[in-house]
């Protein structure tokens, strides 16, 4: 895993919605952070 994704993983706060999550992990790609909270929603 690369350090970029390590730094913003543990930034994810324990209690982020996906959408939260969605846009620390993509904050420059709307379609990817639609994905996200989609594949989110179903687990």
């Amino acid at each position: 895993m690369s350090d970029g994704l390590s730094s913003k993983l543990e930034s994810i706060p324990e209690k982020a919605s996906p959408e939260e999550a969605a846009r620390i992990l993509f904050p420059d790609d709307e379609q990817a952070q639609q994905e996200y909270v989609q594949q989110a929603n179903t687990l």
